[in-house]
């Protein structure tokens, strides 16, 4: 057997072995082979904060403080990623205790953020469902069916590379009164209700909390129902 292999290496010509040989360098080190380009990116993350413009009272009770404004988280709310063209929501998330939010979405699709007034929590303990509407809009439904509150953020193509899109309720105020929407107060309403959840939840943390619903209006007085004596 010895003597049959050596006759059979003796077959190949000088040419022939380093051919061979310069063939099975390229092949262990990958030579001849061009590079594969990486496959197009199919998705793009799109994160931020949703936030409130938090007014502080004046002392004594005497009106707001507008000066000292100041932006604050809002803070477990439902966030949702909105197909702009179809109105589909395309993914949600509760914001976190600092605001942040983050969605992974197709490329190049045009979409907007919206945050609702409400907090959402089930299936575990502790357990909440807290939602913010408009007590004055569509009178002939039920409360609890009179609209919720949301803010809407402008449409933008998600492209094809990482965005930020932070999303800030404010107050409206233009100096000597209200020029604007007052898109902060639901989510000012919200975000006390959330703080005084977490109070209790400090003496019990497995507490569950009832359905509730809040409502505001920019259309709300105090003024006394026609027949009803606040005096009395």
């Amino acid at each position: 057997m010895g003597s049959s292999v050596k006759n059979h290496c003796r077959g190949f010509s000088a040419a022939q072995v380093l051919g061979l040989s310069s063939v099975l360098l390229l092949s262990a080190c990958g030579g001849g082979n061009s590079a594969q380009p990486p496959a197009p990116q199919s998705t793009v993350t799109i994160s931020g904060k949703v936030q409130y413009e938090f007014v502080p009272p004046n002392g004594n009770c005497n009106g707001l403080n507008y000066a000292a404004t100041e932006t604050r988280p809002i803070r477990q709310a439902t966030v949702e990623l909105v197909d702009d063209v179809t109105g589909a929501v395309l993914d949600t998330m509760p914001s976190n205790d600092i605001g942040d939010y983050a969605f992974t979405v197709a490329v190049n699709t045009m979409v907007f953020v919206r945050v609702r007034a409400e907090l959402k929590r089930t299936g575990t303990t502790p357990s909440w469902d807290v939602e913010v509407r408009d007590n004055t809009s569509n009178t002939g439904s039920p409360l609890e069916q009179r609209p919720l509150y949301v803010l809407d953020g402008a449409a933008f193509d998600s492209g094809t590379l990482a965005v930020t899109r932070d999303l800030t309720a404010t107050t409206g105020w233009g100096g000597a009164g209200y020029s604007g929407v007052r898109a902060a107060a639901p989510f000012a309403i919200l975000d006390t209700i959330y703080s005084v959840m977490k109070v209790v939840l400090t003496a019990d943390a497995q507490a569950d909390f009832p359905a509730l619903d809040a409502y505001w209006s920019v259309n709300n007085t105090s003024a006394a129902p026609a027949g009803l004596d606040v005096d009395a």
